[in-house]
């Protein structure tokens, strides 16, 4: 996704790189704490209603017209925001398991395997991450996932 492009280490020789940068520009000290985190099964946990709001936060901040041109195989489709999350939300809403032997409606979270699931959970944290990203830049700090 090229908007977490420079905070998203897809390697380790990314994560290096981006510590030269930090000490060279003189913030890395000897008193430099890093802190890591994991948040287990997230796309299993995923609130529905939040993750729209971090959808449109997306759409807004990084599509700058309200429309998207998708090619598909088929044909080309213009799509507004509006329109993007509404098929988004149709997809969370007809999410369903069944459970012994009863049928339920998933609320909460989404198949790891789909890559729908795993794209809304990269859109989420990069909403949830924004204001402390802003504020660790604010500071001189380095952040990455």
């Amino acid at each position: 996704m090229l908007a977490t492009r420079d905070s998203t280490f897809n390697h380790g020789f990314e994560v290096v790189e981006a510590l030269e940068k930090f000490s060279q520009k003189g913030h890395l000290k000897p008193n430099t704490q890093f802190v890591t985190y994991e948040i287990k099964d997230f796309d299993m946990m995923f609130d529905h209603k939040e993750v729209i709001v971090g959808l449109k936060f997306f759409l807004s901040q990084h599509l700058s017209d309200q429309s998207t041109t998708t090619t598909t195989t088929v044909t080309k489709l213009n799509l507004s925001h509006q329109t993007i999350v509404k098929l988004v939300r149709l997809v969370l809403q007809a999410q369903f398991f069944v459970y012994d032997k009863k049928l339920y409606r998933q609320t909460k979270g989404g198949n790891p395997d789909s890559s729908l699931i795993r794209l809304l959970v990269d859109i989420y944290l990069f909403y949830w991450q924004h204001d402390l990203m802003q504020f660790l830049r604010r500071h001189n700090q380095l952040f990455g996932r």
